[in-house]
């Protein structure tokens, strides 16, 4: 109990103290958040903070702060940190040469910072697993895995088109995030290009993409085997985009609409779609993809179509009958995703007439996953049988809960209650 000190309400200055002497001789947790109460003045109490936490360095195995006095981060790494193995500020830039291998003893896990400095010669922490920083003003990066060579995961924040990265990844990285903000859209070719073909990674993600082509010829030059492509809206605005490939690598980005990927694809090289077989789109984008891109998707063997809600269910609705139809010569089977809030009674109805879906060819199964599956199982679907050989309906509870690929704002991803 007394080993770990987690909140993000004002400090209890009596506990404060009593932690450490309490918790002896274990290593000890300090986990403060944001505090939001204005009556509460933090800054008057970082002395006290700082003071408990510098007297006591040596026993400290994790920290998180959100909020930070001026130096704070710079005094507490001179002294001995043997026992630390996560460091959490990320409203605080840390002073590179500050963290040295004989400060840490080699045991710091996971460091999330808001910027890291470079301004000399600096020693590598193989130690380090996972790293979350923003790339400040122009910060140069291209040493970041010369400290950090055995590397895991990495999100790097306010990413811009300029930005220098390196340009090599270590054999070590598997998973790596370039998060631009959702005010300067990045085209990531540049950043992204020197990795290709030479790289050990199992996920990629790029948030707030101008295009999708330098993902997608990225995640391609990667694959030769069968992959598939999500595209989901969101409310906020924003779309995300998957690509993932069974045993190897999944690239996921932000973009702003459905309709860029649209976009991008209408003359894109047929050869980067060559072995594409599943395809999952929004509801709201489907004539677009039906009109524009399916004719080249000729691999395609699944179709999923996600209705979110219940006006995505009456629009499908009222595009019949539809002027076109769906051709694509190997499709086998068609997935209707529904959210939670995808009410389908009047667009189910019509299903006993006809199959709400312009179809050129007989499928071997129409599925139909849906949270209301208790309504809805035992219902008519004569109008979809015309075209499938089976259709089934499935408990989509689990897969209703659907989640964006990015959060907005990383810096909360350690927010912390008490």
């Amino acid at each position: 109990m007394w080993s770990t000190y987690t909140t993000s309400k004002p400090v209890n200055l009596n506990k404060l103290e009593t932690l450490p002497h309490r918790s002896h001789p274990v290593p000890f947790t300090f986990h403060l958040g944001h505090v939001h109460e204005k009556s509460f003045h933090l800054e008057e109490r970082y002395e006290d903070i700082g003071s408990m936490l510098h007297r006591h360095a040596e026993r400290l195995r994790s920290l998180a702060m959100h909020d930070l006095g001026r130096g704070f981060i710079d005094d507490l790494l001179s002294k001995q940190l043997p026992l630390l193995e996560q460091l959490i500020v990320p409203c605080g830039d840390v002073n590179m040469p500050g963290l040295r291998k004989r400060t840490l003893n080699g045991r710091l896990r996971h460091l999330h910072v808001r910027g890291l400095r470079f301004p000399g010669p600096c020693g590598s922490l193989p130690s380090v697993r996972s790293l979350t920083c923003v790339v400040v003003d122009m910060a140069d990066m291209r040493r970041l895995f010369e400290i950090f060579p055995r590397i895991e995961e990495v999100h790097l924040l306010r990413v811009t088109k300029h930005s220098r990265l390196p340009e090599r990844l270590p054999p070590s990285l598997r998973s790596l995030e370039l998060h631009a903000t959702q005010h300067d859209l990045v085209n990531y070719s540049a950043l992204i290009r020197p990795w290709i073909g030479r790289h050990h990674l199992r996920h990629l993600g790029l948030q707030h993409c101008s295009t999708t082509l330098p993902a997608l010829r990225f995640f391609v030059e990667e694959c030769n085997e069968p992959w598939s492509m999500k595209v989901t809206e969101w409310t906020s605005g924003y779309t995300d985009v998957l690509l993932r490939s069974e045993d190897k690598l999944t690239v996921g980005l932000s973009i702003r609409t459905s309709y860029t990927v649209v976009d991008d694809l209408l003359n894109v090289d047929p050869t980067l779609v060559q072995n594409l077989t599943s395809l999952t789109i929004p509801a709201s984008a489907l004539e677009a993809v039906i009109v524009f891109l399916l004719p080249q998707f000729s691999s395609v063997t699944h179709l999923e179509i996600i209705l979110l809600d219940n006006s995505e269910c009456m629009a499908l609705e009222r595009q019949q009958p539809a002027p076109y139809l769906i051709r694509i010569p190997h499709l086998r089977t068609v997935a209707f995703i529904c959210g939670t809030n995808a009410y389908i009674w009047g667009w189910a109805s019509p299903a006993r007439q006809r199959c709400l879906l312009p179809l050129a060819t007989r499928l071997e199964s129409i599925i139909i996953s849906t949270p209301h599956y208790d309504e809805l199982r035992d219902h008519d679907w004569t109008g979809f049988q015309r075209h499938a050989d089976i259709v089934s309906v499935v408990d989509g509870t689990s897969r209703a809960k659907l989640k964006p690929l990015f959060q907005e704002a990383l810096s909360d991803v350690y927010q912390i209650d008490a």
